[in-house]
């Protein structure tokens, strides 16, 4: 039987399987123990051989059958030794790379730690089982009390400890199959990532190593990831023995020993007379002869023969770049695709292309987006870029689409679609690398995983959970009383619930008889959507204020309020009302007359009241990523100047280092008097 030992050392198999087939094999072989094959070794000219001293008896043949030598290499390696072997002849055999050893082993294992998660505000259990790529059962077998609700600052745990064998150039599909159950076999090249939370300390560089990786694929797995600096306790997505799978190989000539003989120092004997009689180098002589500086009568010396070879040595190469902070930088631009100047200054974009998709061309929605981008586009007809506009019709073949962004090759895709945001675009954006903007459809959650997608108004759970813990800061003391039938999709509803005590549930008709009790504070949560409706329950309301003028009583509303608020507002002027919204457009403010009149002056026409007001949102979008992506060559991740916009402010964040973007902005429009609300910025 033969094993290569050299595959067999490289192999993807864990410390304990080595043990197991290499002890199994030698044993049943050669009739000997792993303790047997211990003696005394050398070390010649860099490399280790075994040291035998002969006794009586010894012949080659039979030191060879002992300890399962290669009699050939044995007789190359000792050529001088003749039989019968004199006792106390030194004999040497090279020492094969001993497969069981620890560090052996442990080359292409890799042992990651516990990873947590803080959960954030808003964050749900299928979101997170999203980014972390978890099934909900997997999250809850960790963390069993989930399956009761999570909340905010709660720490989740996503994975445990576990030994990671990365396969590299070496190893073959068998040996990786046949590992033992307990390794968790990974290889760049299959995409299989783990996550990793930065210790206080770390550095690129130190977790680049400590997962045989390189710096410039973390920065790929973790788009949102800065080059600046990293934080302790950010967490990060990571695909272990990359590095290792880009192996250099160079050639060189070495000396090799072909064979070692020895000799007895005699009186008179130099290192430069032994040199000369035995032909080998003077320095060859000294390095296979360590610690022997003054010779003596009766010394044995190593007498290495060699003779120059060509080496194929393998090494991985690792880029300067990744330990400095300019290189970092470096490395970072090219992952984004970043142009750098000569001088390594970052450069602006002379031109930036945006392409809008139409979802549906014959609506008044699609209409009036592309109508308010234009009137953003002819605003900074001025500025120091150029823009290149094409308005895509939605409604085309994905095929014709895909085409013309394949030929046009925009900066920034947005997609005006409110229901369903179409995949193709989705997988186009993540396919290229360019950003895409998700509109209007709040139910989409393709920004979770997809890092080029940047969610414009803030998704539902956000939204819920922001409103949520605004009501319960600022009114947390009152007694809460919820108005109208319960709806099973009343999310801000539902976290009331679990921030107030003493709920009291009253039918839309009872609320005109209720008694407010004397210095009690009360908050009504109304969960009425329609108009009507609402109107019928303020008038209830008013007639209650109206026979308790002394009761402290404010109201919540639901989002659609905002669309017939300021009726209300002038209607029940006694009523102070409060509404969240992810919006809100004032008509009377000068920079949004300034729209107006600019639009009417263009299109001959005021903009279509809306809610959210369309037109606005396509000049808000316009007037501000374009002027961001000229200054920062399309680098989401730096910090975009946004301000002024008319009706949504503009915030990117991401959920975690390799999501998408969303925007957390959202408002309580407060409805204290008749006329325009007072709007409250919600920050998380």
């Amino acid at each position: 039987m033969h094993i290569n030992l050299y595959k067999m050392r490289h192999s993807a198999s864990s410390l304990r399987y080595l043990r197991g087939i290499v002890s199994g094999f030698l044993v049943a072989s050669l009739g000997l123990s792993m303790a047997e094959t211990k003696l005394p070794t050398v070390i010649i000219l860099g490399k280790q051989y075994y040291c035998y001293e002969s006794k009586k008896g010894d012949s080659l043949f039979g030191i060879a059958s002992h300890y399962g030598w290669d009699t050939d290499v044995l007789n190359e390696l000792n050529p001088n030794i003749t039989s019968p072997i004199a006792k106390g002849t030194l004999i040497y055999y090279p020492v094969t790379d001993n497969i069981t050893s620890e560090s052996a082993a442990g080359e292409n294992s890799i042992v990651t730690e516990q990873v947590t998660h803080l959960v954030q505000s808003g964050e749900t259990v299928y979101s997170i089982c999203k980014a972390y790529d978890l099934t909900m059962n997997e999250l809850y077998a960790l963390n069993p009390n989930a399956r009761h609700g999570i909340k905010a600052g709660e720490i989740l745990v996503i994975s445990q400890p576990k030994t990671i064998v990365t396969a590299d150039k070496h190893s073959t599909d068998e040996e990786a199959n046949n590992a033992p159950d307990d390794v968790i076999g990974e290889n760049g090249e299959d995409n299989e990532y783990i996550f990793h939370n930065i210790a206080q300390g770390e550095t690129l560089y130190s977790i680049a190593v400590k997962y045989d990786t390189r710096v410039e694929d973390i920065y790929r797995e973790n788009p949102g990831l800065s080059p600046d600096y990293i934080a302790a306790g950010e967490t990060i997505r990571i695909i272990p023995g990359t590095r290792s799978n880009n192996v250099k190989t160079e050639v060189v000539t070495e000396q090799s020993v072909v064979s070692i003989d020895t000799y007895k120092v005699q009186k008179g004997d130099t290192w430069g007379s032994i040199s000369a009689s035995l032909h080998v180098e003077q320095q060859a002589l000294r390095d296979a002869n360590p610690g022997k500086w003054k010779l003596k009568k009766g010394d044995t010396l190593i007498i290495p023969r060699t003779e120059e070879i060509e080496v194929s040595h393998e090494y991985t190469e690792i880029d300067p770049r990744e330990q400095s902070p300019q290189g970092l930088r470096e490395l970072y631009d090219e992952v984004h695709s970043i142009d750098v100047s000569m001088t390594g200054e970052r450069e602006t974009a002379d031109e930036v292309k945006v392409a809008i998709i139409l979802d549906d061309t014959a609506t008044n929605r699609d209409m009036e987006f592309a109508r308010g981008a234009l009137l953003g586009i002819d605003k900074l007809k001025n500025s120091s870029f150029r823009i290149n506009v094409m308005i895509v019709d939605g409604g085309d073949t994905m095929s014709k689409i895909l085409t013309q962004l394949e030929t046009f090759r925009p900066d920034l895709l947005i997609s005006t679609s409110d229901k369903s945001l179409p995949q193709y675009l989705v997988e186009y954006s993540q396919r290229t690398g360019t950003e895409l903007i998700n509109t209007f459809d709040v139910k989409n959650e393709a920004y979770i995983d997809t890092p080029t997608i940047y969610q414009f108004l803030t998704p539902s759970s956000y939204f819920n959970d922001s409103v949520a813990e605004y009501i319960a800061e600022q009114f947390g003391d009152r007694t809460l009383l919820v108005i109208g039938n319960i709806s099973n999709t009343d999310n801000v509803r539902e976290l009331l619930s679990q921030k107030f005590s003493g709920i009291r549930n009253i039918d839309v008709a009872d609320i005109e008889k209720f008694v407010p009790q004397d210095g009690v504070k009360y908050l009504i949560y109304a969960t009425p959507t329609g108009q009507k409706d609402v109107e019928s329950l303020m008038e209830n309301i008013s007639a209650m204020v109206s026979s308790n003028p002394l009761a402290d009583i404010k109201v919540i509303g639901r989002a659609n309020w905002v669309t017939f608020g300021r009726k209300l507002s002038e209607k029940y002027s006694d009523i102070n009302f409060l509404v969240p919204s992810r919006f809100y457009f004032n008509p009377d403010d000068i920079d949004s007359r300034r729209f107006i009149n600019d639009y009417q002056q263009l299109y001959g026409h005021t903009p279509i009241k809306s809610y959210p007001v369309y037109s606005v949102v396509g000049y808000d979008i316009i007037t501000s990523f374009l002027p961001n992506i000229h200054n920062h060559n399309g680098d989401f991740n730096a910090n975009f100047n946004v301000s002024g916009t008319l009706q949504s402010d503009i915030v990117l964040e991401r959920i975690n280092n390799w999501s998408g973007l969303y925007n957390p902005s959202c408002y309580i429009l407060d409805y204290n008097m008749a006329g325009e609300p007072f709007k409250i910025r919600l920050t998380r």
